[in-house]
């Protein structure tokens, strides 16, 4: 299935790009052009978007000039129900339990559009 992901510039690789999380950072991963990328944790969960219009809106709203791929993806896109920028320590816990139905405390609403896969390609450059 075809999706967005939005990310930028990695600036320690030019040939690389990271998803646009500041909370994150530990927790980001690099993806290249044409190359699957996966979680690093395993039982965790890549985001992109559904449709070019959601990836357009949440690049409104980010403070950094993100990047929209198309994107081809592995699993079943799934909408999460809430999500979190945990600490490193909970980000196994997080997981387990979204994935589980279970929403912890101090979640909030994804952007509209999300969708979690288990990997993603990026394909062409949109904007």
């Amino acid at each position: 299935m075809q999706c967005y992901k939005v990310v930028e510039q990695s600036t320690s690789d030019p040939a690389a790009f990271r998803s646009v999380m500041p909370r994150c950072r530990p927790w980001r991963l690099d993806y290249r052009i044409g190359e699957w990328a996966e979680p690093d944790v395993p039982g965790t969960k890549l985001f992109a978007f559904r449709s070019l219009s959601a990836a357009r809106r949440f690049c409104q709203t980010v403070p950094y000039r993100g990047a929209i791929f198309e994107c081809e993806v592995r699993g079943d896109p799934k909408r999460p129900r809430r999500i979190v920028a945990p600490l490193a320590a909970k980000m196994r816990s997080f997981w387990k339990h979204i994935i589980d139905g279970f929403v912890p405390d101090g979640c909030s609403n994804p952007p509209q559009g999300t969708v979690w896969v288990d990997a993603v390609k990026l394909g062409q450059r949109i904007e």
